[in-house]
């Protein structure tokens, strides 16, 4: 009887053990998960502010282009004055 009650002690022992080291695994993947998702919200801050750098880049590359487009559409007509004037 008394090696069955000191091999349930080892028993609770380990098991106790385990109980122990899974707790602590546990709470690393918790932390983990937490690190994660603090990661995953600063790279969705950065991709808004590139989404919105793009969309500023976007616009003036477009005022640009329009400008450019004006100042080549005018540019003959003045030419042509300046020959016949």
């Amino acid at each position: 009887m008394r090696a069955f009650r000191s091999s349930m002690h080892r028993t609770s022992l380990d098991l106790g053990a385990i109980a122990a080291e899974a707790g602590e695994r546990a709470r690393e993947v918790a932390q983990s998960s937490q690190a994660v998702s603090i990661n995953v919200d600063v790279v969705a801050g950065a991709t808004e502010e590139l989404i919105a750098s793009f969309d500023g880049i976007t616009q003036e590359t477009e005022r640009a282009h329009q400008f450019v487009d004006g100042v080549n559409a005018s540019t003959p007509n003045e030419a042509r004055m300046r020959r016949c004037g």
